[in-house]
């Protein structure tokens, strides 16, 4: 019977369940109106985002009404939202002085994140005074608490000397606590640090690693850092053609050196190397906190597979590997394997050697077929 009663309640009628969002928000909004600030806050919420809500009849405006009523209050997230609107220009127009004055509502509750923006705004003077001062004490403040982009900052502070002695020690000290949280500019910078031997001693793949690591999370600087990697052979194998692949994203996310820097190494490159990478690039899809993007040669992978179907583990590797694969095998032989931190070559190489396979490449694809066969 249960299991009756929760298909007959998914196949509700939708004025029903659209009666039930309607009830819900009248209670919001009369709790909202008798002064309950959570209420006012998730109010503005849903006349802003709510699924309920026909985007075409969505109220900012209300919806700023009630997200000023609950900071004045001192909601706290009311209040640093409300710094984020102000300063974006989300639902009003945008306005410096406001944005830093909730921000500093919210900053002195506390909040690490509203200290960050605050300490920005202190920086650039941006709807404050300028105060480089202030901005410090706020960066440590939100950098002791944890925050990985204070952390980043101070790291730049000591590492160039602003407003206190330099000092590379202390800068890799935060500079490595802001890129183990995978704070971008944070790993960047500990990369530099590390190829220098700034503070730390000189150790240029662990330095790779952490340009890698800032690539893979869309960060424009680090793509292009990546591709100098590849480009000099700096903890990293050399290679033209994934040195263009990270160019190349650097400058679609916005990098102008790395449009420069892919169209000097382009004049280099041969017809294949210049195909094959400009198809690494276009099928490659830069997200938020996060690149899919076909392995470069030379990059390490782990396959870790036990009874999968033979075709499902080539076509995995057509992907990572961004070639097309033809030939003659059967999809459905089941294979295993665990292999860490191997070139995908290495990987496909030993995955077709265990069922009598092999395969060789022709341009932009993979033939694959019976071993020793020609």
């Amino acid at each position: 019977m249960r299991a009756m009663v929760a298909i007959l309640l998914l196949l509700a009628a939708p004025s029903q369940v659209q009666g039930a969002a309607s009830a819900e928000r009248v209670a919001l909004e009369a709790a909202a109106k008798k002064g309950n600030a959570q209420a006012q806050y998730d109010l503005a919420l849903e006349l802003m985002y709510g699924e309920d809500v026909d985007p075409k009849t969505r109220d900012a405006a209300a919806a700023m009404g009630w997200l000023r009523r609950a900071a004045e209050q001192g909601h706290l997230e009311a209040q640093k939202d409300l710094g984020t609107n102000y300063s974006l220009g989300i639902g009003v127009a945008p306005d410096a002085a406001e944005a830093a004055h909730w921000y500093s509502k919210a900053a002195d509750q506390g909040d690490a994140e509203a200290r960050f923006y605050l300490a920005v705004a202190y920086e650039q003077g941006e709807g404050v005074k300028a105060d480089s001062a202030a901005a410090l004490r706020l960066h440590r403040l939100a950098a002791a608490q944890g925050y990985a982009s204070s952390q980043a900052e101070l790291g730049e502070i000591y590492l160039n000397g602003l407003l206190v002695p330099r000092d590379d020690l202390e800068a890799v000290r935060w500079l490595r606590l802001a890129a183990d949280q995978g704070q971008p500019e944070g790993q960047v910078t500990l990369r530099e640090m590390l190829v220098a031997g700034r503070g730390v001693a000189r150790n240029e793949p662990e330095a790779n690693q952490w340009f890698r690591k800032a690539a893979e999370r869309g960060y424009p600087r680090g793509m292009g850092k990546l591709g100098e990697s590849y480009a000099l052979g700096r903890g990293a194998a050399r290679n033209a053609v994934c040195a263009y692949l990270w160019y190349g994203l650097a400058a679609k996310e916005g990098w102008i050196l790395g449009e420069r820097r892919r169209a000097a190494l382009a004049a280099t490159l041969s017809a294949d190397e210049l195909v094959y990478g400009s198809r690494l690039i276009a099928e490659s899809a830069v997200k938020p906190g996060n690149v899919d993007h076909p392995c470069c040669p030379g990059d390490l992978v782990t396959f870790s597979l036990k009874d999968a179907a033979l075709g499902d583990v080539i076509a995995s590797i057509g992907t990572l590997s961004g070639l097309k694969i033809a030939g003659d095998f059967d999809a459905a032989a089941s294979v295993r394997v665990k292999l860490e931190d191997r070139p995908w070559e290495e990987i496909l190489t030993y995955i077709l050697h265990s069922v009598g396979l092999a395969w060789r490449r022709n341009g932009d694809t993979i033939l694959v077929s019976r071993a020793g066969a020609g």
